[in-house]
């Protein structure tokens, strides 16, 4: 009796580690464990994905390696601050692919309890920033719109004052309204 229901639990067991391992490699996330050292100490298979490159090849290779130059310093201030902080830190980069444009992501981070590793979280957030950027463009086009309309409207005026000058000179009544 005691037997089964220890072999029923170890059961239990396994089966939680199999759907949470699953879970874990599986996930939309890419999972991270770095050293302090900056080295990827393990990662998920998603992470591997995201990367472009298989699991084996990544790990013990500097994380900060395959984020771009442009936004490497943002990381490391991020990084560094894990460490100090203690507390849950994020940003935002952009990684190296391979044989792929770089994508942009959200970094979160995390001491683990040890104090010599921590945890990572990658989202990739390519479209939305390709559609901020999309906003941002439209949003400069609509201000460059709105300048030629107000320019517009001014010299549109100007050429009503001018018209209605020269009716005034000629005897005539003015025709326009104009702004002042």
């Amino acid at each position: 009796m005691k037997f089964e229901y220890l072999r029923q639990a170890v059961d239990k067991a396994k089966a939680n580690a199999e759907k949470y391992t699953a879970l874990y490699e599986n996930a939309y996330t890419g999972y991270f464990t770095i050293g302090t050292n900056g080295k990827i100490f393990w990662l998920n298979q998603s992470g591997a994905r995201m990367l472009g490159r298989e699991r084996s090849k990544l790990v013990n290779k500097h994380f900060s390696s395959y984020i771009t130059l442009d936004t490497l310093a943002v990381f490391k201030y991020f990084f560094l601050k894990v460490f100090r902080t203690r507390s849950k830190e994020s940003c935002e980069a952009r990684m190296i692919i391979a044989g792929n444009p770089a994508i942009y992501v959200l970094i979160e981070g995390i001491l683990t309890e040890d104090e010599h590793k921590c945890l990572i979280t990658l989202v990739d957030i390519t479209k939305r920033k390709h559609a901020e950027e999309m906003v941002l463009l439209k949003a400069n086009e609509l201000k460059q719109i709105n300048d030629l309309v107000e320019v517009s409207d001014l010299q549109m005026n100007e050429l009503k004052k001018e018209i209605n000058l020269l009716l005034h000179k000629l005897g005539e009544k003015e025709k326009f309204t104009v702004i002042n």
